[in-house]
């Protein structure tokens, strides 16, 4: 934050300044400690570059995206609770432009659109892939830091016998007033209590000051949630000439679509291969799956030299929706598979496909034709 004195061992931001000057930060310096961070990101970077370029002999996708999406788009976390929003704006360019450059080295893509960076950095539950570029973070993660420890910062120097204004006048806050402008301008305000609202502005703002001597609260969540409904809004207004692409992030949102981009891959999972992991990635930022003038090559289980035959779009919809084929049910029959053995393994008596006449109707042929009937 910022401290026109020092107070030995005093906890600030989560850090302790030990003896250190930290007022020395300005709206065009970077502290050491934070350009060594970057420069450490950078070469993380670098480095996850080189293994995509790499021929090697186990998946490396999945692993390089969990780097990506744990270490590298969080790199500079700390730095954007504890700097200037200006300060920090130099550093998070740098680190959106290390993180967008891997995002391509994954995809195997040279560059993306506008509406490709908005899906990229859109919350996972909301369609995107959940990397919250550092250029947004500078504009709210300093406010909630501020919000929620420097009144307890304030209160453990008044108890030391100094004077408000005293208080006031050694903790700078023009970081503070500077993010409530900047979320201002994406129609996201802060309350005089602390609460967030949206659209039109309130009767009364919150005052930096004020910040000081109230109650610590948690708006971290509240006010990622505004600017990521803000960014969703805005990129759905993109996609207003796109019917699939509007189906498409809906069918990607929710909190399940995503887990298996955004959890941690456990040593038991098997292993994705490179080559499924980017097709898949690249469906959910609405990248081109095949190249134009392919074929679909699904054959009959029956006759494998019957072939669908039918054109591939770009986009991959042919081929998830395709009926030739086992495609359309081996997931289904694999879970059915899993649960049975379940089943069994827990001493039961499973049988699989069975028709229930509690539940409806059932699949039968009469002349030839497929119809469906009454399950008695």
């Amino acid at each position: 934050m910022g401290l026109a004195q020092v107070f030995d061992n005093l906890e600030l931001m989560g850090g302790a300044l030990d003896g250190q000057h930290a007022a020395s930060i300005g709206s065009s310096s970077v502290p050491a400690a934070s350009a060594k961070r970057l420069g450490q990101a950078e070469e993380l970077a670098a480095t996850l570059q080189t293994m995509l370029r790499t021929p090697l002999t186990q998946p490396v996708h999945r692993t390089v995206w969990t780097l990506l999406d744990k270490v590298l788009n969080k790199a500079l976390d700390y730095d954007a609770r504890i700097l200037h929003p200006e300060s920090f704006s130099t550093l998070a360019e740098r680190l959106d432009h290390a993180v967008l450059a891997t995002s391509c080295g994954v995809t195997r893509t040279a560059s993306f659109t506008a509406q490709q960076v908005g899906c990229l950095r859109l919350s996972a539950r909301r369609g995107g892939c959940d990397l919250t570029s550092a250029r947004t973070k500078g504009l709210f993660v300093h406010l909630a830091a501020a919000s929620q420890y420097l009144p307890a910062v304030a209160q453990k120097l008044a108890a030391l016998g100094y004077e408000q204004s005293c208080v006031e006048g050694a903790i700078d806050l023009a970081g503070v007033d500077h993010c409530l402008s900047a979320l201002e301008r994406h129609s996201v305000h802060v309350r005089h209590d602390g609460g967030i609202v949206t659209g039109a502005p309130p009767s009364s703002r919150l005052a930096p000051s004020a910040l000081l001597w109230g109650q610590a609260r948690k708006i971290h969540s509240p006010l990622l949630d505004a600017l990521e409904s803000f960014s969703e809004q805005a990129l759905r207004d993109s996609f207003s000439g796109s019917k699939r692409d509007l189906a498409r992030l809906w069918s990607c949102s929710g909190p399940v679509s995503s887990r298996w981009l955004t959890e941690f891959p456990a040593s038991w999972w098997p292993a994705v291969l490179d080559d499924k992991f980017t097709m898949a990635l690249k469906f959910r930022l609405g990248l081109p799956v095949y190249p134009a003038g392919l074929q679909c090559a699904h054959a009959q289980s029956k006759d494998p030299f019957a072939v669908c035959g039918k054109a591939l779009d770009i986009s991959g919809d042919h081929a998830v929706c395709c009926n030739v084929g086992p495609y359309t049910s081996i997931r289904h029959s694999a879970l059915n598979g899993i649960l049975a053995q379940a089943g069994r393994d827990a001493g039961h008596a499973v049988l699989l496909e069975q028709v229930v006449p509690e539940l409806g109707f059932k699949k039968s042929r009469r002349g030839g034709t497929e119809v469906w009937v009454e399950a008695v």
